[in-house]
């Protein structure tokens, strides 16, 4: 007969071991899109964009990967999709969403912390100082871009001359019409005609 003494430890490592085993079936690897048969190219396609410097397309292949699978590496290339186009806000929460995913290759964590820094470190533009406003547009390292007014855009010009040279040639034409008309006296004016040998 056992006493009570090991029945206790019996009992402890049975709890600890059950603990043990709900822990580790509760404890999964992270997705991992190269694995996913739907996801591998969706985001084999999503590299080639951002390599033909397509980003829109890009940012728009690896968003739906992650909705196809929560691969956190994923959601650092979203980042680096926002950080080259300057939209700093957007990349700094997936940078740091990327870092609480808990991803274990430490390379790209420090790589997504050093990019972190770069925004952090970055001078935000004050908007209402319009020195700074355009210097932002100008150079593209702020987080906006003031859009260009409309008198400085191409198609405003080419529309405001095609609306002119319109308004020139109908005046033209309408100038031509008229003087190939015989002028005509207003009615119950006689009217002699002149018969030139």
């Amino acid at each position: 007969m056992r006493s009570k003494t090991d029945l206790r430890k019996t009992t402890l490592q049975l709890v600890i071991l059950g603990g043990l085993l709900f822990l580790s079936s509760s404890v999964q690897a992270a997705p991992n899109c190269d694995e996913d048969e739907a996801c591998r190219p969706v985001v084999s396609r999503a590299r080639e964009f951002s390599k033909a410097g397509q980003l829109d397309d890009a940012l728009l292949s690896y968003q739906a990967a992650y909705r196809m699978t929560a691969d956190p590496r994923i959601l650092f290339n979203v980042a680096r999709i926002y950080h080259k186009q300057t939209r700093l806000p957007e990349a700094k929460t997936y940078y740091q969403r990327f870092l609480e995913s808990g991803y274990e290759e430490e390379s790209l964590r420090s790589k997504c912390q050093e990019y972190l820094a770069q925004i952090e470190a970055t001078p935000v533009p004050d908007l209402n100082d319009p020195s700074q406003r355009d210097a932002t547009a100008a150079t593209g390292n702020g987080a906006v871009q003031t859009p260009k007014p409309i008198y400085k855009r191409a198609w405003f010009w080419v529309l405001l001359g095609t609306v002119v040279a319109g308004g020139v040639a109908g005046g033209v034409a309408g100038g031509v019409i008229v003087s190939q008309r015989p002028p005509t006296a207003p009615e119950g004016v006689p009217t002699f005609r002149l018969f030139l040998p």
